[in-house]
Order: C-alpha cells, then sequence, then structure tokens
C-alpha cells in the first residue's frame, strides 16, 4: 500500500489532485518496469509476473497505531476500505489489459484529463454500501 499525501493533511482541491495525479503515474512506472522485466522473463520461457491495483482518493486517518509492544504507522479510513476491494475487482474487470488499475471516481475525476481511461461504470464492492 502507498499513501500519497500524509502525513500533512492536504484541504486543497488542487494539492489533492496533485496527490491523485502522483499515484496514477507511480502506478504506470511500476506497471512500465514490471513489462520491462516480464518482457526478459519471458524470453527466459519463465512465467510473467501480473498485478493489480486499486486507487481511491479521500480522507484518512494517519498515524502510529497499536500498543505498547507493538506500533505500526498506517492510514485508516473508508478510503483505505474502498481501495482494496477496487484492487480485488480488477481480477475480473481488467483482466486483457497491460496496466490493470481501477481507480475510483473520485481518483479518476481528479486524474482524468492528463491520462487517459475508460470508464468501467459502477461495481458492486465487497463491503462498501456505495
Amino acid at each position: 500500500m502507498a499513501c500519497f499525501g500524509v502525513p500533512f493533511p492536504r484541504s486543497k482541491n488542487l494539492d489533492i489532485k496533485e496527490d491523485a495525479i502522483d499515484a496514477v503515474a507511480a502506478c504506470m512506472d511500476m506497471h512500465r518496469r514490471f513489462n520491462s522485466s516480464n518482457q526478459r522473463l519471458k524470453a527466459k520461457g519463465k512465467p510473467l509476473i501480473r498485478f493489480g491495483i486499486g486507487l481511491h482518493t479521500g480522507p484518512v486517518v494517519a498515524g502510529s497505531l497499536g500498543g505498547f509492544r507493538r506500533v505500526n504507522y498506517s492510514v485508516i479510513g473508508d478510503a483505505v476500505n474502498t481501495a482494496s476491494p477496487l484492487e480485488s475487482a480488477n481480477k475480473k474487470l481488467t483482466a486483457d489489459s497491460a496496466d490493470r488499475m481501477l481507480l475510483g471516481s473520485e481518483t479518476f475525476a481528479y486524474a482524468s484529463d492528463r491520462y487517459l481511461g475508460q470508464q468501467v461504470g459502477a461495481i458492486e464492492l465487497r463491503g462498501q454500501t456505495k
């Protein structure tokens, strides 16, 4: 999991848009690098590495969570709870795509003027009501 815009609060729309665009750019770069590695694996007759990404933009709570013996820095919130099932859903929806990435509607709205994408419509995400 990667988070953009934490730990400092981002409340200006332009800053949030920049974070969303940076997140998409990072994902595109990951796919480019793996595509290069996959070319080498394919030449050696090895299985290809495929992965999918779920991106969602929204408010989160960031900080150190845990108890006395174990503390982790993490983020929690609806944005995290939406990104995770997006990642799972993209196994079915983007199986034929070279860049397997599903964006939540907020991320898509922020990044669609910079990156080409295709809307898949409404999908039901496990654990989400809207």
